[in-house]
């Protein structure tokens, strides 16, 4: 769940993002985050079945997407 939940907002987001930062930086920022959600993903501890675990199926995705984001230039004052 956690990578379908990772690659379907990708593609829900490709167009915004190359709308507003270009092809260039949607090619390097799909690159970068998905090498960075892989590397994160084993990494992330299971937390069973709590009230919060479908919220948390997402903290690897928003983990790999912010550094990825500062990896390709983009900072806090954008």
């Amino acid at each position: 769940m956690i990578k379908f939940i990772y690659y379907l907002t990708m593609s829900r987001s490709k167009k915004s993002i190359k709308k507003i930062y270009g092809d260039e930086f949607w090619n390097n920022f799909k690159r970068d985050s998905k090498e960075i959600f892989k590397e994160i993903l084993p990494k992330t501890p299971k937390i069973g079945k709590s009230v919060f675990s479908f919220n948390y199926m997402y903290a690897p995705s928003y983990v790999a997407w912010h550094k990825a984001m500062l990896k390709n230039g983009l900072n806090y004052k954008q």
